[in-house]
């Protein structure tokens, strides 16, 4: 029977999704190709070692964020910015967010994955504050109102992670309300 193929990527992927789920205590080299139904060989052909892995890992995750950014960011043009205020938080609200979770627990145990979180967290506030700006805020008030977004949604995620009464959808609005026109 032929070896299934398991490029860099899923491995990548495996990797967050252990990360998620079961935490560093699972994160052997072993413990991961039995997972993925491959031999050790097939992780060392892609990674040198661990280290390597766990960089190309956060550069992984780090590259995608960046991408999502860059996305919201070209809208500026095309769209209002309250518009595009309530397409970031719909796409926050939909997207699946394990990636982010697991990136965040990382940050206690791997420095290169604290200055990544870091970053993305730095470059999606200044997205935020450049909207709260654009639609008449002072640099105050844009700040306070970019931070309770930003700390709202990433402890939302941790919070309610499974949204079993649909209460994360009326939540959303009634934030964007609240931050946007003042109103409960």
């Amino acid at each position: 029977m032929p070896k299934k193929s398991f490029d860099a990527e899923l491995w990548i992927k495996l990797g967050l999704k252990t990360l998620k789920n079961e935490g560093l205590a699972k994160f052997g080299v072993e413990a991961l190709a039995r997972k993925a139904g491959v031999t050790k060989g097939s992780f060392y052909w892609h990674f040198k070692d661990r280290d390597d892995y766990f960089k190309q890992i956060v550069d992984y995750w780090l590259t995608r964020q960046l991408q999502i950014i860059q996305h919201f960011s070209q809208q500026a043009d095309d769209v209002e910015p309250k518009q595009q205020l309530y397409n970031v938080m719909h796409y926050i609200l939909n997207k699946n967010t394990d990636e982010d979770t697991a990136m965040r627990s990382w940050v206690m145990h791997y420095d290169y994955a604290t200055k990544a979180v870091k970053k993305v967290d730095k470059m999606r506030l200044e997205y935020l504050i450049r909207l709260f700006k654009e639609m008449g805020y002072n640099k105050d008030e844009s700040k306070l109102r970019a931070q309770m977004l930003y700390f709202y949604q990433v402890g939302e995620h941790t919070i309610l992670e499974r949204d079993r009464e649909g209460i994360r959808s009326r939540l959303n609005d009634l934030h964007y309300k609240m931050l946007v026109d003042g109103v409960c």
